[in-house]
């Protein structure tokens, strides 16, 4: 799966355009004071809400309610290493999000890598973009919010950002050079040639 986030270069306020396997699936819009972000579907119209719950020192904390009403808690595990994580509100599902230099992330859900997302590191005036590869099976509505939240935590500006060392610490994780998404199998019919008779 690539899902590709752009943000729009002029809006009066900041919007983006999200991308599923090359097709525009979602659209998002950030608030006032970028306490909250609304995604939208545009295939059938549901919504998901990241709220920002607060801000401890240089630790986030973000609440991200899915269109389907489950919840979701973003919170800085570390912010020297670059570590973030994600839990529902029984924190049986767990997901963890690591980053590396050059404004690259990868993101896990318990050991297993399921994404890898690669933000532009020249910006122009607001014109963030994260690419990011996935497995087929994600759940594709929390991926994209936690690449709203990063945006949202560190990214805000309108300015001009040109590449410098974006990390000075190592990596929680060393990043997996050969990791590729897993691609969705799918099933095959196989049509019995004796079942056609010539009449």
């Amino acid at each position: 799966m690539i899902i590709s986030i752009y943000q729009r270069l002029l809006s009066i306020s900041d919007r983006f355009d999200i991308y599923v396997n090359h097709v525009k699936k979602y659209i998002a819009k950030r608030g006032f004071f970028s306490f909250t972000i609304e995604v939208k579907n545009l295939q059938n119209m549901t919504k998901t809400i990241i709220k920002r719950k607060g801000f401890n020192g240089l630790k986030s904390n973000y609440e991200i309610t899915l269109s389907d009403n489950s919840k979701y808690h973003f919170k800085t595990d570390s912010y020297r290493k670059g570590i973030w994580k994600i839990g529902n509100e029984s924190d049986s599902d767990s997901y963890q999000l690591y980053e590396h230099e050059g404004y690259a992330y990868s993101l896990y859900k318990e050991e297993l890598q399921i994404a890898f997302c690669k933000k532009n590191e020249a910006v122009f005036f607001g014109k963030d973009k994260f690419e990011i590869e996935a497995d087929d099976e994600v759940e594709e509505e929390l991926v994209i919010t936690i690449f709203l939240i990063i945006d949202n935590a560190f990214f805000i500006d309108r300015g001009i950002r040109v590449p410098i060392i974006s990390k000075f610490f190592s990596d929680g994780k060393p990043r997996n050079w050969q990791w590729q998404p897993k691609i969705k199998k799918i099933q095959k019919t196989v049509i019995n040639p004796t079942c056609f008779r010539i009449m």
